[in-house]
């Protein structure tokens, strides 16, 4: 990496030394560390109910998830779910309303607007943990291919803005690669100190406020606690994390990270990101959105998605929203929509490759401490379905849970989207939050069935 491309997205890290201290904290040295990554895409299948078919231990893949193929074994594969949060009965709780702030929080909203009304689970387990004295540089790490609205909520009605920029991304990670350097420790002081000016004014302010404005600064002041909390751990030091040897990112500063014919350099580039965070203890939990809700989503040219006519959505083009707008029926609408998915379900073995290639502190693949989720913003039934969701997770939460099997969810809506709710609590309690018994506005208690 050009130094001064070091300078310019990292700044002061660049100074860093090449190794950090070997000093572990003291989870991390008691092998008790557990990770999440949470992968959303926009749109869903639409047309075609997936991700698997067969019994409990005897499934096939659809063709259209068939790239996922290596990691069958370590994967569960959750076919029929109804999108979880949705309160049935309110017509407008369905589409892109539902689909989008649903999909990870579990709830959605009123009537009118189109917010969620809880934190997205990324954002809920890094709440919590930090809660329970889990206290890592960054609360979690958000990355995303579009600048558009996600599917990350820090709490009801506060989205939660993800990077699109690897190098920003970075800057997060590289204070690790240099812990005692003197001008970076300096830096982190300052920074320190003005948190603690800010938290201690938000303190003397809260016996000011009631109702809204209460709830409005709490908020504020809970943040800057969080950015406090994690400039801190900075400061302790990390646990034996070595800088790359050579530029993580592999693409030019100038790259046009958004632009269509980037994708895989922005996608490949936020992959080799992931279990370096995790490596160096930034962070317990990355969300990746590989496309906003509603998504205008388009592959490069190389891929040969060809161009929809126009639609009533008003689009037309080679991006996904217009042919999830086309019936099946429609000379190569089911050609265009498994390109996408099989373009989604490569890059989602790229990450887990990139866990499984890549060694915790203690000698052991990142991957069996990691869970990954990837979830959609609709299914299939036709544009705009919250049924049918094809939901996978990988990862055994280090021996906890029997991977290798499809569930075959049944039901009516409700009943099937209440194991979603149950999958999220699992979630939580595989990053060891074993109070947490709800999320989001219906269900209790775990997901049992992945225990076996």
């Amino acid at each position: 990496m050009k130094r001064r491309d070091l300078l310019r997205h990292i700044g002061l890290w660049a100074l860093a030394a090449p190794i950090l201290s070997a000093t572990s904290r003291t989870a991390r040295a008691a092998g008790s560390v557990r990770r999440l990554v949470v992968i959303f895409t926009p749109n869903g299948p639409q047309h075609v109910d997936g991700p698997s078919e067969g019994t409990e231990h005897d499934f096939a893949l659809h063709p259209w998830w068939a790239p996922l193929e290596p990691y069958r074994d370590r994967g569960f594969f959750f076919r029929r779910v109804h999108q979880a949060g949705v309160r049935f009965g309110e017509n407008s709780e369905y589409g892109h309303r539902s689909g989008t702030v649903g999909a990870l929080t579990a709830t959605t909203t009123g009537p009118t607007g189109t917010t969620a009304t809880g934190p997205s689970i990324d954002q809920f387990i890094g709440q919590q943990l930090e809660q329970s004295g889990v206290i890592t540089p960054k609360r979690s790490m958000l990355f995303s291919l579009q600048d558009k609205a996600a599917a990350f909520y820090e709490a009801a009605g506060q989205p939660a803005v993800p990077i699109v920029d690897p190098y920003e991304a970075l800057a997060d990670i590289a204070p690790a690669f240099g812990g005692d350097n003197a001008e970076i420790i300096a830096a982190l002081t300052r920074k320190e100190f003005a948190l603690g000016r800010i938290g201690a004014d938000c303190n003397r302010l809260r016996g000011e406020l009631d109702g809204t404005g209460r709830e409005m600064l709490d908020f504020h002041c809970d943040n800057v606690a969080s950015l406090r909390a994690g400039v801190q751990a900075s400061l302790e030091g990390g646990a034996g994390c070595e800088a790359p040897s050579d530029d993580p990112i592999g693409a030019p500063s100038e790259t046009s990270w958004l632009g269509r014919e980037q994708r895989d350099v922005t996608m490949d580039a936020f992959t080799r990101l992931i279990p370096l965070a995790f490596a160096c203890d930034i962070t317990r939990v990355i969300g990746l959105s590989i496309g906003s809700g509603a998504s205008r989503f388009s592959l490069p040219e190389a891929y040969g998605v060809p161009s929809s006519d126009p639609v009533d959505s008003g689009d037309s083009g080679p991006q996904m929203h217009a042919w999830t707008h086309r019936s099946a029926n429609d000379p190569g609408t089911l050609d265009a929509l498994q390109t996408f998915h099989h373009w989604f379900c490569t890059k989602v073995v790229g990450v887990l490759d990139a866990l499984a290639s890549s060694l915790d502190v203690d000698g052991r693949p990142l991957l069996d401490s990691t869970v990954v989720l990837w979830t959609s913003e609709f299914g299939s039934g036709g544009p705009h379905s919250n049924d049918n969701v094809p939901v996978m997770l990988f990862g055994d939460s280090d021996g906890q849970w029997v991977s290798g099997r499809h569930f075959e969810i049944e039901g009516n809506r409700e009943e099937r989207s209440l194991p979603l709710h149950a999958l999220f609590v699992s979630l939580a309690r595989h990053m060891g939050l074993d109070s947490v018994d709800t999320f989001g506005n219906a269900g209790a208690g775990p997901l049992d069935w992945l225990e076996g």
